[in-house]
C-alpha cells in the first residue's frame, strides 16, 4: 500500500498522511565488549592501591612505636654550672617540660625529638638569675640529657629608695634578677653602687625588670672614669627619668647629667669644673654640679644661689 495524499470528503481539504516514526535504538549495553583483561587490571590497581596505603599506615605506626623505645628515652636529667640555684629545681623543670602529661603520638623523652629549644628558653624566662641555658646530649645515642647554667653575676644593689629598703641583685646590664635580702648576693656585688628609680615599681615584681634599659654600661663606664681619673668616690646612682640621672658621691655632692653625653667628655668636664679657680677646694660645700646643658655648668654651693660657669 502506498502513503499519500488523503482527501477529507467532508471539508474537501487534503491532509498529510501521518509518517511512520522511527524506530527506538537498542539499549546500549556498557559492559558489553569490556574485555576480562582490562577488569583483572582494575582489581589489580585497587588491590596495589590498598597494600600501598596500608603500608604507609604501617610505617607510620612503627615510627610512633620506634620513638617510645626505651633504648631512645631519656633517662637522666644532669645540671651543671649552678651556684646560688638549686640543680634539683631546673632537674624538675626540664623534667616537667620533657613528660607535661600529655600522650603524643611522637615521644617527647625520645632523645633525638626532646625539645631541645623549649627547655633552653624555658629555662631562662622562668629562672631570672639564669643568664643562659645550654642543653645537650652526652654522646650520638647517650640517653643523659646535660643542662649547662651561667648564671647572672651580681653588680651591684637596686633599691626603691636611697634608704637601702626592699633591694634587689643586679647584673651589669641593668637586669634585676633576685631580691638581695634573701640570698648571698649581698655579699659578693663587684661594686659598692647603689642603683634607684629607673624601674616601674607599679608592677607585681621588680624581677626580671632591666634598670635603665641601654643605658647600664655607658653609667659603669662614667663611674669607672670618674673613680680613676677624678680621684672620686660615687656612691650611688638614682634615675628620674628617660634623661636624665644623678651620681651622688662621698665626697657629699651631687653630680647631674643626661644620657647621650660621652663618658669621657663628662669625666672631663667635671674635673675642669672641680679644678676652676671658684670651686677648687670647695668640694666640702658643694651641694651639686648640673653638666646637662651643654657648654654650660650650674653649681650651687650649700646655702647659696645656683651660679652658672
Amino acid at each position: 500500500m502506498k502513503s499519500g495524499k488523503v482527501i477529507d470528503l467532508r471539508g474537501g481539504k487534503r491532509i498529510e498522511a501521518p509518517r511512520p516514526r522511527p524506530a527506538s535504538p537498542a539499549p546500549h549495553n556498557r559492559d558489553r565488549g569490556v574485555s576480562p583483561i582490562r577488569v583483572r587490571r582494575r582489581k589489580l590497581r585497587a588491590v596495589v592501591a590498598f597494600m600501598f596505603i596500608l603500608l604507609i599506615a604501617g610505617a607510620v605506626y612503627g615510627v610512633h612505636w620506634l620513638s617510645y623505645l626505651p633504648r631512645v628515652t631519656v633517662q637522666a636529667i644532669r645540671v651543671q654550672g649552678t651556684e646560688q640555684l638549686d640543680p634539683a629545681l631546673i632537674q624538675s623543670y626540664v623534667g616537667s617540660v620533657i613528660d607535661d602529661g600529655s600522650y603524643h603520638f611522637l615521644s617527647r623523652s625520645n632523645i633525638f625529638l626532646y625539645p631541645k629549644v623549649v627547655i633552653e628558653k624555658g629555662i631562662v624566662e622562668s629562672f631570672p638569675r639564669v643568664k643562659t641555658a645550654t642543653v645537650s646530649r652526652d654522646g650520638m645515642f647517650g640517653q643523659n640529657v646535660a643542662v649547662a647554667i651561667v648564671e647572672r653575676a651580681p653588680l651591684a644593689q637596686w633599691c626603691t629608695s636611697t634608704a637601702q629598703s626592699d633591694c634587689y641583685a643586679m647584673d651589669d646590664q641593668g637586669y634585676i634578677f633576685s631580691a638581695a635580702a634573701s640570698s648571698t648576693d649581698t655579699v659578693r656585688f663587684a661594686q659598692p653602687y647603689l642603683f634607684t628609680g629607673g624601674i616601674a615599681t607599679d608592677t607585681t615584681s621588680v624581677i626580671g625588670q632591666t634598670f635603665a634599659p641601654g643605658h647600664v654600661p655607658g653609667i659603669l663606664a662614667l663611674l669607672h672614669l670618674l673613680i680613676q681619673n677624678d680621684d672620686l668616690t660615687p656612691m650611688s646612682v638614682d634615675v628620674q627619668d628617660d634623661q636624665d640621672f644623678s651620681i651622688m658621691f662621698s665626697q657629699g655632692f651631687l653630680l647631674k647629667a643626661s644620657y647621650g653625653e660621652d663618658a669621657n667628655a663628662l669625666a672631663r668636664n667635671i674635673q675642669l669644673v672641680l679644678g676652676s679657680d671658684v670651686l677648687k677646694g670647695q668640694q666640702e660645700n658643694l651641694e651639686y654640679i648640673d653638666l646637662r646643658f651643654g657648654n654650660r655648668v650650674y653649681y650651687k654651693l650649700k646655702g647659696q644661689d645656683q651660679t652658672a660657669v
